[in-house]
């Protein structure tokens, strides 16, 4: 039935999980070592910035927070295409024949990305976030924050993952890729060395503080929401219903796009 596709989806994508570790020796070895990596990974991470967010205050607090989730995003969208695929994808062309709109497609493969082992990493860091900005009014937006950077992630890992597909079936698209590739790696490397820069000079405070992301909250997809916590915390009701809408916004046009592709 229709309206059971996001369910049968979510179901395939756990059965191809579960099958590969049963009958291929070198999952059943590999993925719960991955598995494990994930978990001690996101768990560092989720705790250094913890850590290092209850040691700020106002400001630096948020700008830090912002770019947590802003670079989460940023790896979580190109690391996996451009290094390798941590668990089995479902291909939008197999279901090309089926009776289905292209929008349940979508939403059957937005629900089917949130069953694979690295979503252990953003939950956990937008759990501790949750904790951090915690309080009576804050609290509900962080969750309604949270749900809307989750969604982000997985719409622009799909259609970052569907643009790299398209350009494979031709040659120059594959020699295209390379070159996003190497482009990708470049500022990656850049970036690493300017945030590393900063904060040498200025310290983890002052550099969140010196290059803040929020007034670019209206470019970066999940910053809008990120600032929405941020202001709850403050209590500027404005800025709240603002940041969500525009990570609301931005959501919509990644889906718009990644319909499109």
């Amino acid at each position: 039935r229709r309206s059971g596709l996001a369910r049968r989806l979510v179901w395939l994508k756990w059965r191809l999980l579960v099958n590969g570790v049963r009958h291929d020796r070198q999952r059943a070895i590999g993925l719960p070592l991955v598995l494990t990596l994930i978990i001690w990974g996101g768990w560092t991470l989720s705790r250094g910035y913890g850590s290092a967010a209850e040691g700020m205050e106002g400001v630096a607090r948020g700008e830090y927070s912002i770019w947590v989730v802003t670079l989460l995003w940023i790896l979580w969208t190109t690391v996996p295409v451009v290094v390798f695929p941590l668990d089995e994808t479902l291909d939008p062309n197999r279901f090309s024949l089926l009776p289905f709109e292209r929008r349940q497609l979508l939403g059957g493969l937005l629900s089917a990305g949130l069953v694979t082992p690295p979503i252990i990493i953003p939950l956990m860091i937008l759990t501790v976030t949750a904790f951090i900005f915690g309080g009576w009014f804050t609290t509900p937006v962080a969750v309604l924050a949270g749900a809307l950077i989750l969604a982000i992630l997985i719409v622009s890992g799909q259609a970052f993952t569907a643009v790299v597909s398209s350009l494979v079936r031709s040659r120059r698209g594959r020699d295209l890729i390379m070159v996003i590739i190497a482009g990708l790696g470049l500022a990656g490397f850049l970036m690493q060395r300017s945030i590393a820069n900063a904060i040498g000079e200025y310290g983890l405070v002052g550099a969140v503080q010196e290059v803040p992301l929020s007034p670019y909250r209206f470019l970066l997809p999940p910053a809008g929401a990120q600032y929405a916590v941020v202001s709850a915390d403050a209590g500027n009701v404005l800025g709240t219903v603002s940041g969500l809408l525009i990570s609301a916004a931005w959501l919509g046009a990644l889906l718009a796009f990644w319909h499109w592709i």
